[in-house]
């Protein structure tokens, strides 16, 4: 008699739990999880920026990728220990795709991996580090050591910039230090 109950209650459990379509369907909130190997993400998502997204919705991620070009009145300001100083509105463009180390990456004198902050700004991930010589003068070379990168948009279509980049500019008369700063007006080609 006893088995007969613990099997006839073990029927109408199961019975209830699959009336009750009980299984693992995840609805994570987007951007809230973590894309998986090769990018992959739960059905109905897509990786965007190393995270999962449902289709159609507008993230800080999504608005941020493009190709951005200064428009006036952005300035490049230097100054060198050398006493050599610019100051000169700035014409330039760099691409913000995904992929890196971190949700995102551009080139900007250097490869730079770039986060999305809590405001929806990019944050730059510190420690990258790059050199080239001149390109008009082979004896001199430049280090360039990233300190900030910040790209803020509410549109996805204008942004503003603000970017530190110090650097070591080696010559043969010797070596000196340089503080190197943008602040600028974009827009997304």
């Amino acid at each position: 008699m006893r088995t007969y109950l613990s099997r006839a209650l073990l029927v109408a459990a199961l019975s209830t739990l699959a009336a009750s379509g009980c299984g693992y369907s995840p609805n994570p909130a987007s951007g809230t999880l973590v894309c998986g190997p090769d990018n992959s993400c739960p059905e109905g998502y897509s990786c965007m920026g190393g995270t999962c997204w449902r289709p159609g919705e507008a993230t800080a991620a999504t608005r941020l990728l493009g190709y951005w070009t200064f428009v006036a009145p952005s300035r490049r300001t230097i100054v060198c220990t050398d006493g050599t100083s610019f100051d000169d509105a700035w014409t330039d463009y760099f691409v913000v795709e995904e992929g890196g180390s971190a949700a995102l990456r551009t080139f900007y004198y250097c490869d730079l991996d770039l986060n999305v902050g809590a405001s929806g700004s990019t944050t730059l991930v510190l420690g990258r580090t790059c050199s080239a010589d001149d390109t008009l003068d082979p004896t001199i070379t430049y280090t360039w050591t990233p300190q900030t990168f910040t790209l803020s948009t509410a549109d996805g279509s204008n942004a503003t910039l603000y970017a530190s980049i110090p650097y070591i500019k080696e010559t043969l008369l010797g070596t000196y230090s340089c503080t190197m700063d943008f602040t600028g007006t974009l827009t997304k080609s």
